[in-house]
């Protein structure tokens, strides 16, 4: 089986499709501009509309699209319009959306419109296409909404039975007006073999043992969890204390971000996990008890960045970096001394 790759900005896309025949041995198609190199430039994105996507529909063997949605086009219709030609051997799909150009230059689209084509998009696919892994990506949108969220969360969740892998992201913060994503608008994702899921910016409220039942659900393949961190509009209901055993249980985890609040946690006797990065975003943490609480991160769960910010003073984060310091400094002098009073 002959597999040709084309990767090209998307308004040379029917010329450069005709220097390439066959097109029925088009195998995948990466619809995006790229540098000398072949790397993709995301800052430049190349916009696909219902129609182009009509086209490609009609390839015979594409089974890999990657490409960035015009979520100013009408994308209602799409689904009538792939009944009568599917994307009948798509397995791979990346999906982005989040700006708009007008002019040569770009701007945040509408974080709405963007999700509803993204959302509008997949359930089109959904009655022919049994996806094996799937990336979507809503880069530096302007504010969503939280219902808008859970209906894309439930088209991403109608492909559980055949996705072996998801990445989720959702670059945009939530709009004023709207509830925060709570575990009924998750509930969807829960059958999914989630990768990675990141909403940094969005209002999230979720207790530990939310958390816990997400990491029951996606543990053995979850790389990264961001959970609202960069968002101060909820009330932290995750204690400082409950991060070592979500650590154990998210055993893969690369990248996890939480806001936490301080519960005066004490050493629970081991070290429970590690990761790369921890970002505790804006959580509920005292300056004055800084020293204590990055004590028992880093004996419990250490990470090779553990980062902390306050959107209203930037030295809370410079505070926070040198206790950390201080704390990994002071780590092996710490368990000398447990282990002295665990044989007094």
């Amino acid at each position: 089986m002959c597999r040709q790759h084309a990767l090209f900005p998307m308004k040379d896309l029917f010329a450069e499709l005709a220097k390439r025949p066959p097109l029925d041995r088009l195998s995948v198609a990466s619809l995006e501009p790229s540098d000398g190199d072949g790397k993709c430039q995301r800052q430049d994105p190349s916009f696909v509309d219902p129609e182009d996507v009509v086209f490609l529909a009609g390839l015979p063997r594409i089974n890999t699209l990657d490409c960035y949605l015009q979520s100013t086009s009408d994308w209602t219709s799409l689904s009538s319009q792939l009944l009568a030609i599917p994307f009948k051997n798509l397995r791979h799909l990346k999906l982005y959306g989040g700006m708009v150009k007008r002019n040569d230059t770009y701007y945040k689209a509408d974080g709405d419109a963007t999700v509803r084509s993204l959302t509008l998009f997949l359930q089109a696919l959904r009655p022919a296409c049994p996806l094996e892994d799937m990336d979507i990506r809503v880069l530096k949108a302007a504010a969503v909404t939280t219902p808008v969220l859970q209906d894309l969360f439930s088209a991403i969740g109608a492909f559980h039975a055949s996705l072996d892998a998801c990445f989720l992201e959702i670059d945009a913060p939530s709009s004023v007006d709207t509830p925060p994503v709570t575990m009924d608008a998750l509930t969807p994702l829960l059958p999914v073999r989630m990768h990675g899921l990141a909403l940094s910016h969005t209002a999230v409220d979720l207790g530990t043992a939310d958390v816990h039942a997400l990491a029951e659900a996606w543990g053995a393949a979850l790389r990264w969890l961001l959970l609202g961190q960069r968002a101060a509009r909820t009330v932290p209901r995750v204690p400082l204390g409950a991060l070592p055993e979500l650590f154990g249980a998210l055993w893969q985890i690369q990248e996890l971000g939480l806001r936490v609040h301080d519960d005066a946690p004490t050493y629970p006797g081991q070290c429970c996990g590690r990761s790369e990065e921890l970002d505790l975003g804006y959580s509920a943490l005292e300056p004055a008890n800084f020293a204590r609480a990055a004590e028992f991160l880093v004996d419990t769960c250490p990470c090779y960045s553990m980062r902390l910010a306050d959107p209203r003073d930037k030295a809370v984060g410079v505070l926070w970096e040198r206790a950390v310091d201080k704390a990994e400094n002071g780590q092996w002098e710490r368990a000398r001394a447990r282990e002295e009073a665990r044989r007094e």
